[in-house]
């Protein structure tokens, strides 16, 4: 058996294997109607008094060699090669997925925000940041204003590059609750108008508002 480093290269070494061996089977079995053999078998049904020779039994015994190997390679291929195969093109569909997925979060901008408890009293840090790859543009923010005031004016931010944290002071109203829905709009280059809406916690509010 030929010595293959890889799956693929294995199954391949495996599979060149069998037409090979099906022609020399094919070979040997048509020269079995014109070699001595069939004057073995003949001499064995009409005359029981035949001997073979040499000659003859090795060519029974290759026929019965080629025989095995095409059974066994037929075996082989149904019990391994085919499964391996299988394995193979399921690989190469997670890796080109994957690879799809990789360039794909290259040209994505991905927005979060988060409140920072500063301990000056009513007063919050909402920082705004840019965990993808590609930078965003033309940012728009919507905070519930029943439930956060801006302090500071939060406008659009026309270019937010990744991991450059903008801080805005806010504070929360009375009506505020531990956890608020922030809205997020932008455009990167994997496509105009992205929106995502992130459930953000407050921390301390309730201490804060009721104390």
């Amino acid at each position: 058996m030929v010595r293959c480093k890889t799956t693929q290269n294995f199954y391949y070494c495996r599979l060149s294997l069998i037409p090979l061996m099906a022609a020399v089977g094919y070979v040997s079995i048509q020269n079995f109607y014109y070699c001595r053999s069939t004057v073995i078998l003949y001499g064995i049904m009409k005359k029981k008094n035949y001997i073979m020779e040499t000659s003859d039994v090795l060519s029974i015994i290759a026929i019965g060699i080629s025989l095995i190997s095409i059974i066994w390679n037929a075996i082989s291929y149904f019990k391994f090669d085919k499964p391996l195969k299988q394995m193979d093109i399921e690989t190469k569909r997670i890796e080109i997925a994957k690879h799809k997925k990789e360039e794909e979060d290259k040209k994505k901008a991905i927005i979060k925000g988060e409140f920072l408890y500063q301990g000056e009293g009513k007063y919050y840090h909402f920082s705004v940041i840019n965990e993808g790859k590609c930078v965003a543009k033309n940012v728009v923010i919507h905070l519930p204003k029943e439930h956060i005031d801006a302090v500071s004016p939060i406008g659009k931010i026309d270019i937010l590059p990744s991991n450059q944290p903008i801080i805005y002071r806010v504070s929360p109203t009375y009506k505020c609750k531990n956890i608020v829905m922030v809205e997020f709009q932008w455009d990167d280059d994997y496509e105009e108008k992205q929106h995502s809406i992130e459930p953000i916690v407050v921390p301390h509010v309730v201490q804060r508002v009721f104390d």
